[in-house]
């Protein structure tokens, strides 16, 4: 299936299935953690999204994050709390039990909300259905989607700072020490250049006393004949 027909068959099918939202909570189970902790959850979702479309299942980014955000809002609904109460028949209600029953504090707005690119303008509104349950609406605006990652606990604004400080003065690190290293290296590399000149001029200079040595040997010589020429005998 192509993207182009995957992304128009999406558009028509706003539905959900029982299987597909088994599936669905499989994929959210592997991905809970991140969906915690990071408040631009934008690529988690779509990489749900690429996931259910090997399974043949047709959704697109937002409406994976509202179906996430329904489920959360009825698992709560159907929760019978501290206080006890009949369990919930839900069909649903145990695999969504497994992931958020040790997570009573939950962020539910940086859970159910994303940083979507859409236009300022635009307002989407889905209605899911399953086998079992009546469709419900949800609105969210792009308003509310551009404005996500403002809703984060500070504790995990300030644990995101903190992991960019860790990155940037990692990367400072690595800069300064690739610094060092091609400066050491270019000081081996003068160092060695200064050697050679300096065994080269000696060469040279040998050379030449070489040369003068010679020359004074043979001026000596050339004296030494003039003086023993015929005309002084």
């Amino acid at each position: 299936m192509s993207l182009e027909e995957a992304n128009s068959r999406t558009k028509r099918d706003g539905n959900w299935r029982a299987n597909e939202i088994k599936k669905l909570i499989t994929l959210y189970a592997e991905k809970f953690a991140e969906l915690e902790i990071m408040c631009v959850q934008k690529p988690i979702y779509e990489w749900i999204s690429k996931k259910l479309l090997e399974r043949n299942i047709v959704k697109n980014q937002l409406q994976v994050m509202r179906k996430i955000s329904w489920l959360r809002q009825e698992y709560r609904k159907q929760n019978p709390g501290p206080t006890g109460g009949a369990p919930s028949k839900w069909e649903f209600y145990l695999d969504l039990h497994k992931i958020l029953h040790e997570r009573p504090s939950l962020n539910s707005a940086a859970a159910e909300t994303s940083e979507i690119g859409l236009d300022d303008s635009s307002e989407i509104q889905t209605s899911f259905s399953t086998d079992s349950q009546p469709s419900t609406p949800i609105s969210i605006t792009a308003e509310d989607i551009d404005t996500a990652s403002e809703r984060c606990s500070p504790e995990e604004n300030e644990t995101g700072k903190r992991k960019r400080r860790r990155t940037e003065n990692s990367d400072v690190v690595k800069i300064a020490k690739s610094s060092f290293e091609f400066m050491k290296v270019e000081a081996n590399k003068r160092a060695e250049m200064r050697e050679e000149l300096k065994t080269f001029n000696d060469q040279i200079l040998r050379h030449f006393d070489r040369m003068a040595t010679a020359s004074e040997r043979l001026v000596d010589a050339m004296v030494n004949c003039a003086g023993n020429s015929p005309h002084d005998l």
